[in-house]
């Protein structure tokens, strides 16, 4: 059974400029050493999952406002059956590739040993509440565990937000217990010399569910802005651009306490408002570039460290070692957008096949309701 909603072109833009900036970090992790000076732009590719957090977030509160009606009581079930299905077959079949990669090359990403524990997490989609599996395989795994603990709070944060006031309050409460949680990890992790708060905030503490909360609540407050009747002039697309690119070059710390005063939360305000004008003005310009590899974006993100690994070692092996020119970034990042977008086109196949087997289970369930007898 299949609930129609309305699927927005400026969305899959959004994703599509998402993946290009999470390459844009992945790439530059090959390229160091004085000849190559772009760090300070590529460095913020990082913040491309705060984009998709986004998107994701505007879509389920979209998606789950039209299907609730039509699912009625199965409404909680076939959400999380079609986000299951939409998600684990690809993001299996990756990790067992990984995990063959690992054996049989040796991959910059792939640490050897595996540890077979933490791809047992990551496999249960709990890579985004425990920290020493967060950022292993599959790779990239770490953002996916996370929305997959997004996709559990959706009914409930469904139930109780109703309009723009509450989704601000929640955004309110969701910032104020992610700093409250940093200040009680920092007093614990400074009682502790074994540990490092500065390395600690850096990876897990951003990576983990808790921290990266509100910036999904940016993209449930956006949902219900963008519903509201209202109109931008084109000029504001520029004015959200330029804030992006001001908090781009922004320098925020790591210590304590001015670390709560967080780049991700900044930067999903200023998305957000990129968003708001896409999806208001509807440049032609700034989303039809971007719709198609948006729509492969899951596949892409998936990939894309295979891609980026293939390429410099073939880029090796024509031109040499001395590969980290700014002019060589450029042409290997190209490369590996256009291939990734390439191959994603294929695999999305595999995203398919799991959406219609998430449909098929639905219908089975739907046909065994009806069939059973009312007592």
């Amino acid at each position: 059974m299949n609930a129609v909603f309305t699927k927005y072109k400026w969305i899959d833009a959004l994703r599509g400029y998402a993946i290009l900036l999470v390459i844009l970090i992945h790439t530059s992790e090959f390229f160091v050493g004085e000849d190559f000076s772009l760090g300070f732009l590529t460095i913020n590719g990082a913040y491309g999952v705060t984009l998709f957090f986004i998107a994701s977030s505007f879509t389920l509160f979209n998606s789950y406002q039209s299907r609730h009606v039509i699912d009625g009581k199965n409404a909680m079930l076939f959400f999380f059956i079609r986000r299951f299905f939409r998600i684990a077959p690809l993001y299996y079949l990756v990790g067992i590739f990984s995990v063959c990669i690992g054996f049989f090359f040796k991959s910059y990403w792939i640490k050897l040993p595996i540890n077979l524990s933490y791809l047992a997490v990551n496999f249960l989609f709990l890579n985004g509440l425990y920290f020493p599996s967060l950022h292993s395989i599959p790779l990239g795994g770490w953002s996916i565990g996370v929305e997959m603990l997004f996709y559990l709070t959706i009914p409930f944060l469904f139930s109780i937000i109703k309009n723009t006031r509450q989704a601000l309050f929640l955004l309110a409460c969701s910032l104020i217990a992610s700093a409250i949680i940093q200040i009680l990890i920092f007093n614990l992790v400074n009682g502790d010399l074994n540990y490092s708060w500065l390395a600690l905030r850096q990876t897990e503490l951003y990576s983990w569910f808790p921290n990266q909360f509100p910036v999904f609540c940016f993209g449930i407050l956006f949902y219900f802005v963008s519903k509201t009747d209202f109109k931008l002039e084109w000029w504001f697309i520029f004015l959200a651009i330029g804030l992006i690119l001001f908090i781009f070059m922004m320098d925020f710390t790591y210590a304590f306490p001015n670390c709560m005063l967080q780049k991700e939360y900044f930067l999903a305000f200023a998305f957000c408002l990129f968003g708001l004008a896409l999806s208001i003005t509807k440049s032609g310009l700034l989303i039809n570039p971007f719709i198609r590899l948006g729509k492969v974006s899951f596949s892409a993100y998936l990939i894309h460290f295979f891609v980026i690994e293939m390429i410099v070692r073939l880029f090796k092996i024509c031109f040499g070692m001395g590969i980290t020119s700014n002019i060589n970034y450029v042409i290997v990042y190209v490369l590996v957008v256009v291939v990734t977008y390439l191959i994603s086109s294929q695999t999305f196949t595999i995203e398919q096949f799991g959406i219609k087997k998430g449909e098929a289970l639905i219908n089975l369930i739907l046909k065994r309701q009806k069939a059973k007898p009312n007592i």
